[in-house]
């Protein structure tokens, strides 16, 4: 025997490889078809869900009014916005939080994790 024989495991590592990379592929695509469904099932309950998740993402920097929702606007092009001051800083992907009840007003940048302005909402009746 010259002992250079491959064990037949080690013969059939390529096919054990593929099969985990099939299986992997099969549930990322399960994963996906799910959230797709519930998207297009009910849309409202994933915007409410990404609403909660922004806010609990900036409540951790800042405290936030707990009474209310807030209405979320993703800034994205920040030509229009450069003649405003409270904007001057503000990138695109940028999110912008307002509190009506509150009158408060928030940029927030998730890229960078950081409150980029805090200010008073405005609102002329």
């Amino acid at each position: 025997m010259d002992g250079q024989q491959a064990t037949p495991g080690k013969r059939n590592l390529p096919v054990y490889v593929l099969a985990a990379l099939l299986l992997l592929s099969l549930a990322g695509n399960y994963y996906l078809y799910q959230k797709t469904q519930k998207l297009s099932t009910n849309p409202q309950t994933a915007v409410q869900e990404q609403i909660m998740q922004i806010v609990a993402t900036v409540s951790k920097l800042m405290e936030l009014p707990a009474d209310e929702t807030p209405t979320i606007v993703t800034i994205a092009n920040t030509a229009d916005l450069k003649s405003q001051p409270f904007f001057a800083n503000a990138k695109p992907g940028d999110q912008v939080l307002m509190y009506p009840s509150a009158k408060r007003v928030i940029v927030y940048r998730p890229s960078d994790n950081r409150i980029i302005q805090v200010g008073f909402l405005n609102i002329d009746q």
